[in-house]
């Protein structure tokens, strides 16, 4: 059996798509170890890390974020699928695109967004682990930019009609 030959776009998004998945992975453990180790060391030792709750600040919205790039990329999101159901095929495919439009405008203001509130705190640090503010805003940008490059294959590839959606009825 043969199997339809993958194009290098789609070989690139793939590839990035499993370090974005493998970094945040990494990132959630990192995140279970330090507030394990803040519990045990608080409860059990009576001496709390002072780091913990900023490192922590800083991992939770990486790994929120990571996981939003995947999330687009498998079509993980809710939605709303009965009115779409009831139309036709073509105008199925239309309305899928439509969304696809409005989800890249809104990928591209956030990235925006980011960008200036990254900026905004730049010069603040936190105060015990002296390091830039911008490392907790600098995960929006970072996913912002992953789900506009992902929006816009799928949206390249709807319009090319080389793949359906993916989405499951519930």
């Amino acid at each position: 059996m043969e199997y339809p030959r993958k194009s290098f776009i789609n070989v690139i998004i793939n590839n990035f798509i499993q370090v974005v998945d493998v970094f945040t992975i990494l990132l959630m453990s990192l995140l279970t170890i330090i507030v394990f180790l803040e519990v045990l060391s608080r409860y059990f030792f009576n001496f709390p890390f002072a780091f913990s709750g900023e490192l922590t600040a800083i991992l939770f919205p990486w790994v929120i974020f990571m996981g939003a790039i995947i999330v687009t990329k498998n079509e993980g999101h809710l939605s709303i699928t009965h009115f779409r159901g009831l139309l036709r095929s073509e105008f199925q495919k239309i309305l899928i695109i439509v969304g696809k439009i409005v989800m890249l405008f809104f990928a591209f203001y956030m990235f925006l967004s980011s960008i200036e509130l990254a900026n905004s705190v730049s010069a603040q640090k936190f105060p015990v682990l002296q390091i830039s503010m911008n490392w907790l805003y600098l995960s929006g940008v970072f996913a912002f930019v992953g789900m506009s490059v992902v929006l816009t294959y799928q949206l390249f590839e709807l319009i090319k009609n080389s793949i359906k959606d993916t989405r499951k009825e519930v």
